[in-house]
């Protein structure tokens, strides 16, 4: 009994920290996310190596617009569709799980398919990137 208690009082700070912390989402009219909103309460001064303030930090992560991947999994091809092809220039990077890139380009039409036949079965990243905005899918290689 005194060892959970024990435990219990150690993990308070990690519960009190967990707390301070909010996440929103927000969505179109079609129910695709397209903002997610972190906010964050910095503690103290030793909670973090980026600011030594104590005010709230919003930390945000859009979502493109219109980007589908599928089929996620996938043996062969995987399409990356875009509903209306951004004004701006998009890329893609196509690496390992571990972060070694194996495949990068520009995406030029609303339907881009990559070729996997030459890479083994695994979990892959696929990221695309917008002047404003980036996206990262895990994708999985049967």
């Amino acid at each position: 009994m005194k060892r959970i208690a024990i435990i219990l009082t150690l993990m308070l700070p990690m519960i009190m920290s967990v707390q301070s912390q909010t996440v929103q989402f927000s969505y179109d009219a079609a129910g695709n996310r397209v903002l997610r909103t972190i906010r964050a309460e910095k503690i103290t001064k030793a909670d973090t190596v980026f600011s030594a303030s104590n005010e709230k930090e919003i930390l945000s992560d859009r979502s493109i617009v219109g980007l589908r991947i599928f089929p996620n999994p996938t043996s062969t091809v995987l399409n990356i569709e875009f509903a209306i092809l951004p004004q701006t220039p998009v890329e893609y990077t196509f690496s390992e799980i571990s972060g070694r890139l194996l495949e990068e380009g520009p995406i030029i039409s609303a339907l881009t398919p990559l070729n996997l036949h030459n890479f083994g079965k695994g979990v892959y990243v696929l990221q695309v990137k917008t002047s404003s905005e980036n996206e990262k899918f895990k994708i999985i290689k049967q």
